[in-house]
């Protein structure tokens, strides 16, 4: 976590696609990371913090709205003759609202037990301009261990569309049960270290895990190179 600290840290950093088809979009997508000790018994793993922890509103939207009320207005005398003086009345009430795709992060623990091992997210669309939501979505999580042993992330994903049916088939390459699986003690034999990462890092704890996440509405071609924007 820092060059103080007596725990171990690891910074993961996960990016997710969303593509839409034209008969159907993606109205909400949820997403939950369940970090625990290989062994199971243990729960030294815990959620440090997470990128957008908290509530977010992305791409706001304003609409101007009028509600007219109205009903029957009458005046009756009755003596030795009758009158009667009956009209329609209406009232125009004029409001703008707003909305937004909201994008909402935090924090949980497991079966009310500390430490935070648990990181979810959810993305929702605009409800007053249902297009779906973003494209793509990158999340950071900084996880902190007592020692540098394996542990593994259990990942559960949720997707609802505009029909309100499941969207399982989008993602059937997903396997539900296999976790992922983090092997920071890559000096032990029989290890093989990824040589794109650099280890040793002392500062992960002051690191702005909001500057590693990113949300993207679609792909933008600037001078023949595709970049996300």
């Amino acid at each position: 976590m820092s060059a103080d600290s007596e725990r171990y840290a690891t910074l993961v950093v996960l990016q997710w696609f969303f593509q839409s088809s034209n008969k159907r979009r993606i109205s909400e997508a949820s997403i939950e990371l369940v970090f625990e000790a290989d062994s199971g018994d243990d729960n030294d793993v815990e959620v440090e913090r997470i990128s957008f922890d908290g509530t977010y509103s992305l791409m706001p939207t304003t609409q101007q709205e009028s509600l007219t009320m109205g009903g029957d207005a009458g005046i009756g005398i009755s003596q030795l003759a009758s009158f009667s003086l009956s009209g329609k009345w209406e009232k125009v009430i004029s409001r703008q609202t707003s909305d937004a795709i909201t994008l909402s992060g935090g924090k949980r623990v497991v079966n009310n037990r500390p430490p935070n091992r648990i990181a979810k997210w959810i993305l929702s669309e605009n409800k007053s301009q249902p297009i779906g939501i973003p494209a793509s979505l990158k999340v950071a999580v900084l996880v902190s261990r007592l020692e540098e042993k394996k542990f593994i992330c259990r990942l559960g994903l949720s997707c609802k569309t505009d029909i309100r049916t499941a969207a399982e088939s989008f993602f059937k390459k997903i396997p539900k049960d296999d976790p992922i699986v983090f092997q920071p003690d890559f000096h032990d034999k029989g290890t093989r270290p990824n040589k794109k990462v650099t280890y040793g890092d002392e500062t992960l704890g002051s690191i702005d895990l909001n500057e590693l996440g990113d949300v993207t509405f679609g792909p933008v071609i600037t001078n023949g190179e595709n970049t996300l924007q």
